[in-house]
Formats: C-alpha cells, sequence, structure tokens
C-alpha cells in the first residue's frame, strides 16, 4: 500500500473536521459531555500521531520489522482507519 506522508495527513486532518461536524447532528446530553472530552483527548492524540510520524524519513516507510509485519505506512493507516471506524461507529455515523 503506497500512500503519501501528504495523503495520511490529509485523512487525519478531515478526520478531525468531519468527526465534530457528523456529531453535531445529534443532541444528545450523553454526546455533548462525550464532545466536551473527546476534544482535548483528540487533540493530544494528534500531536502526538504528527510528531512520531514526521520523525519517519519517507524513505523508510515502507520498513518491516518482520517479512510477514505491515509496512510502517501501512501500519500507521490501518491505525488512522482502525480510529475513524471506531469513532464513527460509536457516533452512529
Amino acid at each position: 500500500m503506497k500512500i503519501s506522508r501528504k495523503k495520511a495527513l490529509k485523512s487525519i486532518t478531515l478526520g478531525l473536521v468531519a468527526s465534530p461536524v457528523l456529531a453535531s447532528q445529534k443532541n444528545d446530553k450523553d454526546l455533548v459531555s462525550f464532545k466536551d472530552e473527546f476534544e482535548p483527548a483528540w487533540k493530544s492524540s494528534e500531536e502526538y500521531t504528527l510528531k512520531v510520524y514526521n520523525q519517519m524519513p519517507e524513505d523508510k516507510m515502507d520498513w518491516k520489522y518482520t517479512p510477514e509485519s505491515f509496512s510502517w505506512r501501512t501500519q500507521f493507516v490501518h491505525c488512522i482507519d482502525f480510529t475513524a471506524s471506531q469513532i464513527c461507529g460509536r457516533l452512529g455515523i
């Protein structure tokens, strides 16, 4: 799976923008509480993720620690996809 740094960062940004917009369609008290707690946690996670991601040189993105494992790039995309799926599932979107 060949995903550029630009596409990965775009996916993270779109997730950041889309989740609160889609979640705002519900007026549930629990959802408001969730959004209040989620925002600072998401920001912290975003900062950490970008810090780690930006430390990996582009020429090392396809590195694998074993032949059977995901490459670093594929694992990163897998984490983005899993996180987005979990958020969507929990918000019912």
